[in-house]
């Protein structure tokens, strides 16, 4: 039943980790995304209120971070744990993520980004978790987490660094941390 259904299907045996099971379909030569979770629009875009600073977060930030991206994604980012400040605050603690904010003079986060430490790849951070403030998107705001974030990168001592755009908003995979090498054509 199931093969009829999609398109590809794989059962791969990983030994004492048991099996996975891979269901791919296509989508249709006209496919349109159906209503998913309401999505506020954003407002008007607003002139930066004084400089922006980047910091690394603190546990006390995590409060703040969890209404920042609900006010960028409302319930619709694929990560449940940024809704829970206590789960926020656990990684930061565990040292799961370093977190850094772009915060206004008035002490306002507007934009986040994380560098993710995965345990089976002790040599690599993954920038992820990144987030603006629908209302101060266009100025720069995750250009400027992105430099932190590479010097964290750098300071580290680690060697590999990877992340990718996972939004449906158009600009943001426009505009990836990393850009797509492609071999010129002759």
């Amino acid at each position: 039943m199931m093969q009829q259904l999609m398109d590809i299907v794989t059962l791969e045996a990983l030994g004492r980790d048991g099996q996975r099971l891979t269901r791919f379909k296509a989508a249709p030569a006209r496919f349109e995304l159906g209503g998913g979770p309401a999505v506020a629009a954003p407002g008007p875009v607003h002139e930066l209120e004084g400089e922006v600073r980047c910091r690394k977060t603190t546990a006390d930030d995590a409060v703040d971070v969890t209404r920042l991206f609900y006010d960028c994604y409302r319930y619709s980012y694929f990560n449940e744990q940024i809704y829970c400040p206590e789960a926020l605050a656990g990684m930061m603690a565990k040292g799961d993520i370093d977190c850094i904010v772009a915060e206004l003079p008035n002490g306002r986060l507007i934009g986040h980004m994380a560098l993710i430490h995965h345990p089976d790849r002790p040599r690599a951070i993954e920038f992820g978790m990144a987030a603006t403030n629908p209302s101060h998107r266009g100025h720069g705001v995750l250009a400027k987490l992105q430099h932190v974030a590479n010097d964290e990168f750098v300071r580290s001592g680690k060697i590999v660094r990877f992340g990718g755009a996972v939004t449906a908003r158009t600009p943001s995979r426009r505009r990836p941390a990393f850009t797509t090498a492609t071999p010129k054509s002759d």
